[in-house]
């Protein structure tokens, strides 16, 4: 006589139970379960090709440093849980990038993977009828008698082509250690420093040493990286280190050293590449000291009344402006770099419309963050008229201030003496606080 088959909801049952735990050791389950190797089991493969350049062959200038930014960001992604591929000096031909992109990466990726491409050497941008186009200049790069030899290079458009449509990953990052514009972004926003918002999308994305006529510091921008990947940018403490987090962290730190303003966005999707801040003798992790507390807003806050956009806010005869929709009242600063305390000696004296102002709470300036944005990727109201993105927040302690982006719609815990793209803004209520 052959077994009783099992009643129908007893197997429903067991097949929901099997799927559970399956899905309980995906990353939204509980993701950070290390590997044998000590690193979050966030990928399945992590795959870098990294490319340093110090002599040209063909009218480019030689470089000092970058195979050695090469060996020290080879060395950091190693630590990372990377498989790295590297090409120097006379292997890093167009060819041979070309093979590697191509021919040697797309096998070895999958779906929950990720591949980083790094690229120390020079870079160009070529003014063309449709726009800037960034270009990487391998190593037989041609540039004669000063001009550029364009079908030489390695364009960002087609660098962008390969890895869009023939790449499975789901994180792919390209970090060129060169200064260009036409990076070929559609936004400069798009990532978190939200982990979970960060693994649960696809996400490709670029991160430049600097725009279009920028002199790249020699040696400047890998240090600053590879910190930032041994978890010096990991602000938010959770142990884990966004695209977002390490992107603004490089940007500002290099900006601080330099006339050199690295620039980052995404080429397609909302989700950033993860790392795991791994210490290092040289760049101790960031420590935050008697961090403030996050303020809460308050449930009123939570449920705000709704206006249109075009009607939300009013400026005063007296040049402040009232958001119709917090029962806020703004006054914008100057618009010029400022540290903290220039900030708060700033909002300290302004005594228009009856004085009684005061710095913002962070929760206060995040309301301020507009789907729209102004010239220069910059999300605040038009009637706020700044070209910085960074305004300073009142939370702060001996050396660190609380910053909001309205570039990436976050906040930053930042030295209170690094002034650079910061703004002040000037707060009080205006009919009922509601903070």
């Amino acid at each position: 006589m052959g077994r009783r088959p099992l009643p129908i909801i007893l197997v429903i049952l067991f097949n929901f139970f099997i799927v559970a735990i399956a899905f309980s050791q995906d990353y939204r389950g509980g993701g950070f379960a290390a590997t044998s190797s000590g690193m979050p089991n966030w990928y399945t493969k992590s795959v870098a090709l990294v490319i340093g350049i110090n002599n040209y062959s063909a009218g480019w200038p030689s470089l000092s440093a970058a195979c050695n930014d090469a060996d020290r960001v080879a060395g950091a992604l190693r630590a990372q849980g990377f498989d790295v591929y590297e090409l120097k000096d006379r292997q890093a031909t167009k060819g041979e990038i070309m093979r590697h992109l191509y021919n040697v990466v797309p096998p070895l990726l999958s779906e929950n993977d990720r591949f980083l491409l790094y690229f120390a050497g020079h870079g160009q941008t070529q003014d063309a009828p449709s726009g800037q186009l960034g270009y990487i200049v391998p190593f037989d790069g041609k540039r004669e008698g000063g001009t550029d030899q364009w079908y030489t290079y390695i364009s960002m458009q087609e660098l962008r082509d390969v890895l869009l449509h023939q790449y499975k990953a789901k994180h792919i990052l390209i970090i060129a250690d060169s200064c260009f514009s036409g990076l070929l972004t559609t936004k400069s926003i798009g990532g978190s420093s939200d982990i979970s918002h960060a693994l649960q999308y696809k996400g490709r994305m670029v991160l430049t040493a600097g725009g279009k006529g920028e002199q790249a510091v020699d040696g400047l921008f890998a240090p600053v990286l590879v910190d930032a990947l041994n978890g010096q940018c990991d602000i938010n403490g959770d142990g884990a280190v966004t695209f977002s987090e390490l992107s603004l962290y490089v940007q500002q730190n290099v900006a601080s050293k330099s006339d050199q303003r690295p620039v980052f966005g995404w080429w397609e999707g909302n989700g950033d590449m993860v790392f795991k801040p791994v210490a290092s003798a040289g760049a101790p992790p960031l420590q935050v000291p008697n961090q403030p507390p996050s303020f809460a807003p308050s449930k009123n806050m939570n449920e705000p009344p709704h206006f249109d956009i075009a009607n939300r806010f009013e400026k005063t005869s007296c040049g402040s402006i009232i958001d119709k929709q917090t029962g806020l009242e703004w006054y914008v600063g100057p618009d010029k770099s400022m540290t903290w305390k220039a900030a708060n000696n700033w909002v300290q004296s302004v005594t228009i419309c009856g004085g009684g102002w005061r710095m913002p709470k962070r929760e206060e300036l995040r309301t301020l963050f507009m789907e729209e944005a102004q010239e220069g990727n910059i999300h605040l109201p038009k009637e706020f008229k700044l070209t910085g993105s960074w305004v300073w927040s009142c939370e702060i302690n001996a050396s660190n201030a609380w910053c909001f982006s309205y570039t990436i719609n976050d906040d930053s815990w930042i030295f209170v003496d690094f002034g650079s793209d910061k703004r002040a803004l000037a707060v009080r209520p205006h009919k009922k606080n509601m903070f």
